[in-house]
Formats: C-alpha cells, structure tokens, sequence
C-alpha cells in the first residue's frame, strides 16, 4: 500500500513536469505592438561593483526601443557608485543614475531603493531588474510582448542559472527543481487565492498602473521576499500575474559560494510561502518523502534490481532530475548531486522558520532585519 502510495505521489511530480513544460513552453513571437508603451528599467544596486557593468551593457543592447534606464546606488561601499555614475555621463538620455544614502526605520533596503527608484520613473510600465543579471537583447521586449498577449500585469522570469561552485551546484537548483517538479504553475495561475502567487525578484516587469494601485514599495516596506509578495498584492487586486522561461533570456549567478547560499536561500523560503506554517510543512514533508526517502530506503536495501522498488523510485527520480537539466540547461552533475540538494533544502527550510519564529535577524547585504510574523 505504501509503495503504491509512493509511485502514485512519484507519478503526479512526473505529470506537473509535463505540465509546466507544457506552461513553461516558449511560444512563437508575439506580433510587434502598434505602439511601444515607455518601459522603466529600474536597478537597485548595492555592492554590485563585481556585476554592474555587465547588467548595463546588456540593457543599453535591448531592441525594445522606449526604455528609460535608472540606476539607485543602495548606500554602498564599494565603486557601485562611480560605476553608475560613470555609465549615466556617458549615455545621457539613456541611463539616469542616483544615490541613496542611509535606510529610514521600518524599510528594507531593496524595498526602499526600488520606491525611490519607482518616484524618478516616467514609463507606464516598471521593470525592476537585479543589478547581477545579464539579458539577451530581447528580454525586455519579449516580456512586454508576453504581458500584452496573456493581458498580464505583472511578468517574471525564472532565470537562468550560472552554477559555479560545488555549493552552487548543490543547491541553487532548488530553484527550477520547485518551479518544474513541484508546483504545478498553470494551475497556481488559475487559481484565485493571492496565496497562490509566484515571482523571482531579479526580474519583475508590472504595470505602473497595478503598481500604483497596490501601494508601490511602499506596501511591501519590511518584506524580505518582495517579489512574491509584489506578486501576491497584485493578486490580490484580481490582477492576472504570469511566469515566463527565462533560459536563454536572462541570466544570473545568485551566489558565489556557500556562506552566500546558505544565508541567500535561508533568507528567502519561508517568507516565499508567506510565513504559512502549514503549507510550509507540508511542502518539505512531500519534498522528504517522495525525492529523498526512496534514497535512504535503498542505502538500507541496497538491491539494485527493478524488483527493488526503491530501486525503482530512485531511477525514476533521476530520469526526472535528467530532463529537468537537459531542459533548464544544468550541469548533468547536479542530476547526481539530487539527494545532497533535497538534504540542503530541507535544512535552510528549517533554518529559515527556525530564524523566524525566535526573531533572530536576518542578515543581507550587510544589513540585519528582523521581520516580525
């Protein structure tokens, strides 16, 4: 009965990646607008010396041809600042840079760079964009494009993924592993609740409008996981909000190492479920149940034969992994890396609640918050 179990719950996880491949798929190009609405590209940037110059260049090369680019140096401590200055004397017209100093009580630092930001923007539409990704010439015209097709406000990117270390490859693929395997994203569209909302921060294109009507940053002044809460509060005006394949459209190296890993990722995940305690559990109890337990099973059973049905689950679980690689463009070695990703998960998930319900601070960018929840 509880092997029957197991291949029935194995089976649904096989039928959510063909679904989201089906959501996920990229179609053909949408036909050019009759006109081209003014787009905001908005970059927050603090401490991005290492990565500003790349993020700029890809944006001066956009074909979409109404962009305005606003840079906000977030109070840093490093050349963020000459770097943005720099870009913006040499491409007048075009780049727009300012500096924030100093964080007012009560805000995150995203939060309030990308509220002033949003007051020096003159597109009816906002593109907030990390300062650490790199776009295809394209990427903000087929993001436009998508959000006129589908009539959405709010358009996200899941991006695609720069793996460098061996921490990277263990667990920054929790990203599209939870996006293709685990929530089936047609189906979160649909729904009505704004629980059942989803976005990734470093790329977030929404009109100004919905913007305007869900209280800007200014709403969401202490969220630390702004992006899903942008997404909710757009969800919750009945306003449709759609995620879109970012492979081949955008990039970023989210981490750089393992500290940056554990701390990025221990940060975001349970206020990615909206501080839900039981939606929160159930999720890591299905994670431990169907994609690791097989693992440990056979590691107590270890007859490789199909008559193993552990044996069984566990190559099912890796055909799975392997396509999802081959179709998100990773590294087969993360395929073999699963267990040590779905063991890492599970334990920045709890280090994340555990962090929270004691109130401990939530240390980013060299600055600690303490949500309260």
């Amino acid at each position: 009965m509880l092997q029957t179990l197991m291949y029935a719950l194995l089976a649904y996880s096989a039928l959510v990646f063909l679904l989201n491949l089906f959501y996920f798929r990229r179609r053909r190009a949408a036909p050019p607008p009759a006109t081209y609405e003014k787009i905001s590209v908005l970059i927050p940037a603090r401490n991005e010396e290492a990565n500003l110059t790349r993020c700029l260049d890809s944006l001066l090369a956009q074909s979409y041809p109404n962009l305005e680019i606003l840079v906000m140096d977030d109070d840093s401590t490093d050349r963020t600042w000459v770097l943005a200055r720099d870009y913006a004397s040499r491409h007048p017209g075009r780049i727009r840079a300012a500096r924030n100093r100093g964080l007012p009580p009560g805000w995150t630092g995203k939060c309030w760079a990308c509220s002033q930001l949003a007051r020096m923007a003159t597109g009816s539409w906002l593109a907030f964009i990390d300062a650490d990704t790199v776009h295809h010439p394209d990427s903000i015209g087929h993001a436009y494009r998508e959000a006129r097709r589908r009539g959405s406000s709010l358009i996200s990117y899941v991006p695609d993924l720069i793996l460098g270390t061996l921490a990277e490859k263990i667990g920054v693929p929790v990203i599209t592993f939870a996006f293709f395997l685990l929530f089936p994203m047609g189906v979160i569209r649909w729904l009505g609740s704004r629980y059942a909302a989803m976005a990734v921060g470093p790329f977030l294109l929404i009109r100004r409008g919905t913007y305007e009507r869900m209280g800007g940053h200014g709403a969401l002044r202490q969220e630390i996981v702004e992006d899903v809460a942008m997404a909710r509060a757009v969800k919750a005006l009945g306003e449709p909000i759609d995620l879109l394949d970012g492979t081949g459209m955008m990039y970023t190296r989210f981490y750089h190492n393992a500290r940056e890993v554990w701390n990025g990722f221990s940060k975001a995940a349970f206020g990615a479920f909206g501080f839900s305690f039981l939606p929160y559990l159930a999720t890591l109890f299905f994670a431990y149940a169907i994609f690791l337990n097989p693992f440990l099973m056979l590691g107590l059973h270890p007859a490789l034969s199909l008559a193993n049905p552990f044996f069984t689950q566990v190559l099912l679980i890796l055909a799975l992994r392997l396509f999802l690689a081959l179709r998100v463009r990773q590294s087969l070695l993360t395929v073999l890396l699963h267990p040590a990703l779905i063991v890492f998960a599970l334990l920045f998930c709890l280090n994340s609640l555990w962090r929270i319900a004691w109130g401990l601070p939530i240390v980013w960018k060299q600055r600690a918050y303490r949500p309260s929840r």
